[in-house]
């Protein structure tokens, strides 16, 4: 039965009835364990979160630490590759293929670099160093004319005469390799020895090597004896410094897609085919492979469709 609370005088205020058999209200946890396993819960979460971005930071940090050393490695591979470019511009061909050597060394893959050992060694081997032969026979060209002031004989018993005339001779048999050699031995000799017909001819000689390079398909050594005749002087109306141009972008180009660097070989290939050079050898199949396999789908439309 249930019992109502007693109505004091006054007391107006409605009641809820009581029951007696109810257990009392209580008030807050009424479970201290639960309390504590759920705190200890909460704190462990806490622990693993802070060890996972312990963890993550020392994981990005060495990501970080990688990269610098990979960034630092190229960085010195790039200064040596720009070196051993300037090297191959200035003819100094030795210390060019030592630079080479060595970035192929350290990353066999290095655009460009074979194509810079291939060109030095080129250079090296189209300047031999004379020395004389038993069977040697000098012959002067009838309309030679010797000029006694710079007919000194040289240690390996070459004058400047005689260093000349034997260019003439090779040149008119269409000997232009032997030309070239005695005559940048002449140059080496005596730089002003008839400076003038001797950097005509020589230029000449430079410009048909090119040409018989290029059908060879010899493009190091083409790109090579081009660079010497510009040396010289400006040979800009004669189309090879176009061609010169084009070459070194191409080679470039073809080594970033051997190198499976896709994103710079479209790169370059964009840049080959923006001077007009998109048939040049086999230009327009292989850019058309780089800007498949780099993503590149608006050149792949512009120059492959």
């Amino acid at each position: 039965m249930i019992q109502e609370p007693p109505i004091t005088q006054g007391d107006t205020k409605p009641r809820r009835p009581v029951d007696p058999s109810a257990e009392p209200e209580r008030r807050g946890c009424a479970n201290p364990l639960l309390t504590a396993v759920v705190i200890l819960a909460l704190l462990g979460m806490f622990v693993m979160m802070l060890g996972v971005a312990a963890f993550a930071g020392y994981r990005d940090g060495g990501v970080v630490r990688q990269t610098q050393k990979a960034v630092a490695l190229y960085g010195t591979m790039d200064g040596q590759a720009t070196l051993a470019w300037r090297n191959l511009d200035e003819g100094n061909y030795t210390i060019a293929r030592e630079r080479c050597v060595y970035i192929i060394g350290i990353n066999a893959q290095y655009p460009g670099m074979r194509n810079c050992v291939s060109t030095a060694e080129a250079a090296l081997n189209a300047t031999p160093t004379f020395t004389p032969s038993p069977t040697a026979t000098i012959t002067p060209l009838p309309t030679a004319t010797v000029d006694t002031s710079a007919s000194t004989s040289t240690s390996a018993g070459f004058t400047p005469d005689s260093l000349f005339n034997n260019a003439e001779l090779a040149y008119q048999q269409a000997d232009y390799e032997t030309a070239q050699a005695y005559l940048e031995a002449l140059r080496g000799l005596d730089f002003n020895y008839r400076k003038q017909e001797v950097e005509d001819r020589l230029v000449d000689v430079y410009l048909k090597l090119a040409a018989k390079y290029q059908a060879e398909g010899k493009l190091a050594q083409m790109v090579v004896v081009i660079q010497r005749a510009r040396d010289i002087r400006n040979i800009d109306n004669t189309g090879w410094t176009y061609t010169m141009d084009a070459t070194n972008l191409y080679l470039s180009a073809r080594d970033y897609l051997n190198a499976q660097n896709y994103g710079m070989a479209a790169q370059v290939f964009r840049n080959l085919f923006a001077i007009g050079a998109i048939n040049y050898l086999d230009s327009k199949t292989l850019g058309c492979e780089a800007f498949s396999k780099a993503g590149d789908t608006a050149s792949f439309q512009q120059y492959c469709q």
